[in-house]
């Protein structure tokens, strides 16, 4: 299961990161899933002696209810993408800062980069949808080496075990991810 998990993410990972603005419904539905589901992780699992399964039920519900939103109400659905990246960069920095991040500076890392990719739209797309589709394509790649596990960093989260590779993910996530944003900004129109 954990292979198949990490294929999945290596795929969709790449088509966001090298298409996330010409395929922009699609890429939208997905941030928003990611920024529903993650925040319904987060509230859920803040709920003393949560239940597993009820974590994962509030996740999927945040991540159906994320993802109609953004497909549905296109500028809710740029300020989620907006939001799924500033939570993830916040996420990132907290690791490799050893730091426990506090809810709040997730959310509002989330809100501040919302608010910002509603007014700088292309750009910022592209570039969200770069990193976070070469973010996924790394640790789907990590996975698969053996050199990561999403499953164990989703119930350590935020305290994750990095590793060793810690330096090297972060220098190939961030060369894939410009290498995306290229792609993207010499592309053509949205669809």
């Amino acid at each position: 299961m954990p292979a198949i998990g990490a294929v999945l993410l290596i795929v969709l990972g790449a088509m966001v990161c090298f298409l996330g603005y010409r395929l922009l419904r699609v890429t939208l539905g997905l941030a928003g899933f990611a920024a529903g589901a993650f925040l319904g992780w987060l509230l859920a699992g803040r709920v003393a002696e949560a239940a597993p399964v009820f974590v994962l039920i509030i996740s999927i519900v945040g991540g159906i209810l994320g993802a109609i939103l953004a497909a549905v109400l296109y500028k809710v659905g740029v300020f989620l993408l907006g939001a799924t990246g500033g939570m993830f960069l916040a996420g990132i920095i907290s690791i490799a800062a050893s730091a426990h991040p506090h809810i709040l500076i997730i959310v509002g890392a989330g809100i501040v980069a919302g608010v910002v990719t509603l007014l700088v739209q292309k750009f910022l797309v592209s570039l969200l949808t770069a990193l976070l589709g070469s973010g996924a394509v790394i640790a789907g790649a990590f996975q698969l080496a053996g050199q990561f596990s999403l499953e164990q960093a989703m119930q350590q989260w935020p305290a994750v075990k990095t590793g060793p590779y810690l330096w090297l993910a972060l220098a190939l996530w961030l060369v894939l991810g410009l290498l995306g944003l290229v792609v993207q900004m010499r592309g053509g129109k949205k669809k």
